[in-house]
């Protein structure tokens, strides 16, 4: 007969009843005991009782060792209450040398990761490094604007007499020129292709003026009152987007649209009216397409030309309306620059907010990977005399400085 149990006796002892099942009529093995459940209730780790399972005590302690992995997998190895768990290390990679010279001679032996960190270090050590290669002095008349021609070997320059020149980069003589506006030139765009040149002028009309280019230049289109133009982005440049800086600012009630322009037509595709009530512009807003061509930003407004409703979000203004940077598309389609915030066109939520953009005009590199910003005021220094900081070079993933 076994052994009963006392009143005072422990009540983690273990008992076994007469008939050899235990109270709560569990089956039990041959040489299995029951441990009995001590009459405590209201503690952590009870209930009415009941002893938690043991398989769920651990559990918690398991999830805070795997949430503080550096580098947590899904599918888990076994966990272990007698050794911390640890999820196994990405394979390593071959460390990149930040010595220039030593990536340049080892760039066979890199693995695809590490060509990636070679290709992000070249282009910190290309674009810290800015130094002045060539000046091009103003023999008679002040140069206004300038852009580089599409085969990279002239620089097409603009002068306060509404003359355009084409100067050789090597050389640095003026090699042809054409006159296109009554005003100083405040912006010169070529095409993709090299076959057309926007150009546009400060105070007479026609504003802006677009261009054929071949054995000469020759007159193909004008835009009254456009005072800023751009081509769309695609591979086939055949939409013009057309802006009236400070016309559209003279009187909020009635405000000039923007314009969608047909290259190929010489008609208006398109008029986007602006839908700020208040008359409340940045000072340099400037219209410019997707990178898809699909949608317009115009000050902080985005377009789809595609609907019939084509506003699609009204960003909020987080500076003042003195700014002059209007805002831009990042190349790589998902963000958009307006100022100092950095939005994402999906979710439409704020994703960096980046001080050293302040004021700033942007232009990217080809591979959109690096941005260029140049900060001045269009407004009160028309012909770019005076400039704050001359060149800023930054990332553009995570818009950190290359320097």
């Amino acid at each position: 007969m076994p052994r009963a149990l006392s009143q005072h006796s422990d009540a983690s002892a273990l008992a076994e009843p007469a008939n050899g099942q235990p109270a709560d009529g569990r089956v039990t093995g041959v040489n299995e005991r029951v441990v009995a459940k001590p009459p405590f209730h209201g503690a952590d780790g009870y209930r009415d009782g009941v002893l938690q399972s043991r398989v769920s005590l651990p559990c918690p302690l398991f999830r805070v060792q795997h949430s503080n992995c550096a580098n947590p997998v899904s599918t888990c190895p076994p966990f272990s209450l007698f050794h911390p768990h640890r999820c196994p290390e990405p394979a390593p990679w071959r460390r990149v040398p930040q010595n220039v010279t030593a990536r340049s001679l080892e760039s066979g032996m890199y693995s695809h990761r590490s060509r990636m960190s070679k290709k992000t270090l070249d282009e910190r050590f290309i674009f810290s490094r800015f130094r002045p290669s060539k000046t091009f002095n103003e023999a008679e008349e002040h140069y206004t604007a300038c852009s580089f021609s599409i085969d990279d070997e002239h620089l097409i320059v603009g002068t306060f007499s509404g003359e355009v020149q084409w100067m050789n980069i090597e050389t640095g003589l003026c090699e042809a020129t054409a006159q296109c506006h009554h005003s100083a030139i405040s912006d010169i765009i070529p095409s993709k292709d090299g076959s057309m040149v926007l150009t546009s002028g400060m105070f007479m009309q026609p504003q802006s003026t677009l261009w054929r280019l071949g054995d000469q230049q020759t007159h193909y289109m004008d835009f009254p009152d456009d005072t800023a133009v751009q081509f769309n982005n695609g591979p086939v440049q055949n939409m013009i987007v057309g802006t009236s800086i400070g016309k559209a600012t003279c009187s909020y009630r009635n405000p000039l649209p923007l314009k969608v322009y047909d290259v190929e037509t010489s008609c208006t595709r398109r008029k986007l009216q602006n839908v700020d009530k208040n008359g409340q512009f940045y000072n340099y807003s400037k219209a410019m397409f997707s990178p898809c061509d699909e949608m317009i930003l115009y000050d902080n407004t985005l377009y789809d030309i595609r609907a019939a409703d084509p506003v699609v979000r009204s960003f909020d203004r987080m500076n003042q309306a003195s700014t002059n940077n209007g805002g831009c598309f990042h190349p790589h389609g998902n963000e958009i620059i307006i100022n100092t915030e950095v939005w994402d066109m999906r979710s439409f939520r704020l994703l960096h907010s980046v001080p050293a953009l302040d004021q700033c005009r942007l232009q990217f590199n080809a591979t959109g990977n690096i941005i260029l910003a140049g900060q001045y005021s269009p407004l009160n220094d028309p012909y770019k005399t005076q400039f704050a900081s001359t060149l800023r070079t930054m990332s553009s993933s995570d818009y950190s400085h290359k320097d």
